[in-house]
């Protein structure tokens, strides 16, 4: 065996290593350390490499097994594909395949529509959810529904306080209020605005004075003013007139052209009365609870309420609530109702001027055989009510029983009974509600005063007079003043004739009302009732008077309101309500009605919301979310943030109204629902 001995083996050019094209048949042994540039070829005969591991130093970083790779430590590499088995460490970066198995802790989950299996636990869950949107979630009211039945909440709060005459009430957290009166305002931060039949407005109420559609009146002579609907010669409509001014000179009467259901003189300025404004015998045969014999009479076909004729007017220091919707005015006839239907409603701030339904009483017909005289009607005055019909008397000793009076009606008084000399009959009494005065032949008598008079005997007593006292209301947006005089007395009995005679009683007075802003009239104000049989040189000495007629009811005074006026601006604040935690969000709903024009929502009508008291508001945005009624809106807004807000829980709210004009734009506020959150 040859051996050759070198320090280096270099190639022919002595550049590089050599090279052995045919290989090396047994191969080399070498002892030491071989290094090279690199190692080409199989490595599988190499020995000390275990290849199924990858080491630090000898700690083992990836073992592989039968189906794929143990990682110990951190593993830092992009991976295509799936990734199974358990991670014990954490992974960072971007997942974008499947992952399976138990997440110990997964955070920032980019989509979690992902986790399409298992069930989170409760406890994942917290306390409070986060403020997001829950606009994916299905099976829950939308806002839209919200919003909805917050209205409709609000709208049956409203119908409540109205079915039980309920003023401000609360519920929790929140606030209803109907305007039944003016508790749930604050007056000291009200301004400009005030309550008027169960609304506020910016309209300063008044009353009604007529339309002046009949001009200036100044007269130059006797007026009869013909009546409307008549039926026959005691009965026909109100009469209305409306105007101006009115001044009726000296020497002049002014009155209907026969019996009616009373006169109304509306004058939007200044009357001067020295002449005679006169209903004497002007009062109606007329039953105001039937209207089985009106006929055309008492056109609007109603029977009188109850409480008779009532008409409300607004006047300081007066605290009465009424509606004048023309009801108290029933069975007067059309025109009468619609004019005092003008009237504006009574919300605790006027007075209600009220003439009974039924007069009062008539004189009770005497009886015996005793020579009296007839007993006198009652008077009206005390009751509001027209006055009664005297009775008849008695004369002669054979007398039995004279006529009773009667009671007459809101529109006129009572009628007279007849007397008696010897005999008696069912004709001698007066029919009630002003009708036929007593009448007939009963041996020497004289008929009473009525719708119509009643005859007498005729050789010893004479008719009695036709009519009682009707009447007349007079309304006055200026000044009343003058010396005249305004009457609406009642009628005589007739009169004696002869001998020995029983009188007619005499018909009851009316009534008058005379109402002005200022009233300095110093004429002569009476409704007395008419005289019995007057006295007479030709009677005999056993001849005695029939009873007086009553006297009525009459009023005049001033200081009833003018005819208001609006103002431009007007504020309602609401009194504090507690919230029973601090709120941070408030719903607030509104019934309005636009009574003239359209108010424009948040320019012409804004509303507020505070949590302290009203030193902070914050303004939301009115939405129209329908109606209620004509010219009637529902306004609202909800989940107003009041957050920002000083913390509080004193709740109130605030309207303000703009541009408002009268005629064109007059804004009514009906009902608040006022709730926080």
């Amino acid at each position: 065996m040859s051996r050759i001995r070198a320090d280096q083996l270099v190639n022919r050019a002595g550049s590089g290593g050599p090279k052995f094209p045919n290989g090396v048949a047994e191969g080399f042994s070498v002892t030491g350390i071989v290094t090279a540039t690199s190692y080409r070829g199989d490595g599988s005969q190499l020995t000390g490499i275990d290849a199924s591991s990858l080491k630090d130093g000898s700690d083992v970083k990836v073992q592989a097994t039968n189906t794929g790779a143990t990682v110990t430590g951190t593993l830092v590499a992009n991976v295509t594909g799936n990734v199974t088995g358990d991670l014990t460490g954490d992974s960072t970066g971007t997942h974008t395949g499947n992952v399976t198995g138990t997440a110990t802790t997964a955070t920032n989950l980019a989509n979690a529509g992902n986790i399409t299996t298992g069930t989170i636990p409760d406890a994942r869950f917290p306390s409070e959810l986060p403020a997001i949107s829950g606009i994916n979630l299905t099976n829950v009211a939308s806002q839209a529904d919200i919003n909805t039945l917050t209205a409709n909440v609000a709208m049956l709060g409203f119908k409540v306080a109205v079915n039980g005459s309920l003023s401000k009430y609360n519920l929790v957290d929140q606030t209803i209020d109907e305007f039944i009166d003016t508790s749930g305002v604050d007056s000291g931060a009200t301004s400009d605005v005030t309550l008027n039949g169960g609304a506020y407005t910016s309209v300063s109420a008044g009353n009604y004075f007529g339309d002046g559609s009949d001009g200036a009146y100044n007269s130059t002579g006797n007026t009869t003013i013909t009546v409307q609907n008549k039926n026959g010669s005691y009965d026909g409509d109100m009469v209305i007139k409306e105007y101006t001014t009115f001044t009726l000179n000296a020497g002049h009467t002014f009155t209907s052209d026969q019996a009616c259901r009373g006169m109304i003189i509306y004058c939007t300025g200044d009357m001067v009365i020295n002449g005679t404004i006169d209903m004497s015998a002007r009062g109606p045969n007329a039953d105001p609870t039937n209207t089985a014999s009106w006929n055309s009479a008492g056109s609007d076909g109603n029977t009188v309420g109850a409480n008779g004729l009532q008409i409300g007017l607004i006047k300081s220091s007066n605290n009465s609530t009424f509606t004048n919707d023309g009801s108290g005015f029933n069975g007067c006839g059309t025109a009468a109702r619609n004019a005092v239907a003008n009237q504006s409603n009574l919300s605790g701030n006027g007075k209600i001027y009220t003439i009974a339904r039924q007069g009062a009483g008539g004189g009770s017909g005497n009886h015996g055989s005793n020579t009296e005289t007839g007993n006198n009607g009652s008077n009206g005055g005390g009751s509001n009510a027209t006055g009664g019909g005297g009775s008849g008397a008695t004369s002669g000793s054979s007398a039995n029983n004279a006529g009773n009076g009667s009671y007459g009606s809101c529109w006129g008084g009572g009628s007279g009974g007849a007397g008696t000399h010897s005999t008696t009959g069912s004709t001698m009494h007066a029919v009630t509600w002003g009708g036929q005065a007593g009448y007939g032949d009963f041996g020497g008598n004289s008929g009473g005063a009525g719708n119509p008079g009643g005859s007498g005997n005729g050789g010893h007593g004479g008719t009695g007079e036709t009519g009682t006292g009707g009447l007349i209301i007079i309304i006055c947006g200026g000044t009343v003043s003058g010396s005249g005089t305004v009457r609406a007395n009642g009628k005589n009995g007739g009169n004696w004739i002869q001998n020995n005679s029983g009188g007619g009683g005499g018909s009851g007075g009316g009534a008058i009302l005379i109402l002005g802003t200022t009233n300095s009239f110093s004429g002569t104000v009476q409704a007395n009732g008419g005289v019995g049989t007057p006295n007479s040189s030709s009677q005999g000495s056993n001849s005695r008077s029939g009873g007086n007629g009553g006297n009525g009811y009459t009023i005049s005074e001033g200081g009833i309101a003018g005819t208001g006026s609006v103002s431009a601006t007007g504020t309602l604040q609401s009194v504090d309500t507690t919230a029973s935690s601090v709120p941070t969000k408030s719903d607030f709903v509104t019934l309005i009605e636009n009574s003239q024009g359209t108010a424009v929502l948040n320019t012409d009508i804004k509303a507020y919301v505070s949590r302290d008291s009203g030193t902070t508001f914050t303004q939301g945005t009115l939405v129209d979310e329908g109606t209620w009624g004509t010219n009637k809106k529902i306004l609202a807004f909800h989940d107003l943030d009041i957050s920002s807000q000083p913390s509080g829980t004193a709740m109130c709210y605030k309207i303000e109204l703009a541009n408002q004009a009268s005629g064109s734009k007059e804004t009514l506020i009906h009902a608040v629902s006022h709730g926080w959150a």
